[in-house]
């Protein structure tokens, strides 16, 4: 009996020994803390740069650069013959009547042949002349007469003749006015038929010739703006012209250039000091739209042929398709989809 009680105690404290100490390791062990719930985050706000739909007008206008061109030029151009260049006689600046000679080629004996048969034309006058008085006082037969007056006409012919070959040596300017270029040939040099020597302009009358791609749309009669941006003297810069000339009235042969620009006359009078050559700005107001809702170009984007826009409505953004009309290099005309007071996002 006294066994059994002390084997019990043993176990009972063995127990003990066991249990305690991890109860004692739980009542040390720290806390948990209980977990809180993650922070509500907010959303960012987006802000957008709109633009306010309205109306006003817009305006398509073609242009592009000009230059002062005379109404009368003329190029002086051996036509008749070849040959090799005796002189030019005058130079760029110069200013030269009708008629003038401006070039000569050299013409060997031409000149010294001429020369002998207009002596000789004289002597044949002379003695048609003294024939004609012998014969009205009976010295002279009609065999004589006829003689004298066909000498005559030989002699007037050939001078004629050297006449006409001398003076395709010589190079007379087409029309009054300024030397506007020169040939730079030098005596000895040869000229063939049709090379420019000579280019003379009249200056008293001076127009704008405007070449551009889109000159075909420029009626006859357009009204246009000029202003003279390669001047720098003291007269006025701005004038209003009217197109007198477009690539529709140009005769069927014109040169390339008449092909794609339009002749414009000026109002009032152009400086004196003008430069031929000069630059000039031309404006050609093609077409124009008032009171239509009018858009910057940049708040229409181009997909596959789509036009739309970001329109915000109720602080959100979407996408909305419109049909676009005139436009210009910075607005555009909307003809459908948009109403003034909405707003369209700015990219």
């Amino acid at each position: 009996m006294t066994i059994s009680k002390n084997k019990r105690l043993v176990v009972i404290f063995l127990m003990a020994a066991i249990v305690l100490p991890v109860m004692a390791g739980c009542f040390f062990m720290p806390t948990e803390e209980e977990e809180l719930p993650p922070p509500l985050v907010k959303p960012a706000t987006i802000e957008y740069r709109t633009v306010e739909v309205g109306t006003g007008s817009i305006v398509k206008n073609i242009t592009g650069s000009g230059s002062i061109v005379a109404e009368k030029q003329g190029q002086a151009q051996f036509t008749l013959a070849p040959g090799r260049l005796l002189s030019i006689n005058v130079s760029s600046g110069s200013t030269v009547q009708e008629g003038d000679i401006v070039a000569e080629l050299e013409h060997g004996e031409i000149e010294y042949q001429r020369q002998v048969q207009e002596l000789y034309h004289k002597k044949t006058e002379i003695d048609y002349e003294q024939t004609l008085n012998n014969y009205n006082n009976g010295y002279a037969t009609l065999y004589d007469m006829a003689r004298v007056q066909l000498d005559l006409e030989i002699s007037r012919l050939r001078l004629e003749y050297l006449d006409r070959v001398a003076e395709q040596t010589k190079l007379r300017a087409p029309l009054s006015g300024q030397v506007v270029y020169r040939s730079d040939l030098k005596t000895g040099d040869w000229v063939d038929t049709y090379r420019t020597i000579v280019n003379i302009a009249d200056l008293s009358h001076l127009q704008v010739r405007f070449e551009s791609s889109e000159a075909s749309s420029i009626p006859v009669g357009a009204t246009v703006s000029i202003k003279l941006t390669g001047y720098r003297g003291e007269g006025e810069t701005e004038f209003t012209g009217h197109v007198i000339e477009t690539p529709q009235t140009a005769p069927y042969d014109a040169p390339d250039y008449m092909r794609r620009s339009v002749l414009i006359e000026v109002e009032g009078k152009l400086p004196d000091d003008l430069k031929l050559g000069s630059s000039a700005q031309v404006v050609y107001e093609s077409d124009r739209r008032d009171d239509v809702v009018v858009l910057p170009r940049r708040l229409v984007m181009i997909s596959s042929g789509r036009h739309y826009v970001n329109v915000l409505t109720d602080g959100i953004k979407r996408e909305r398709d419109v049909e676009i009309g005139l436009s210009s290099p910075t607005e555009v005309e909307i003809v459908n989809g948009l109403q003034p007071g909405e707003l369209v996002i700015d990219r």
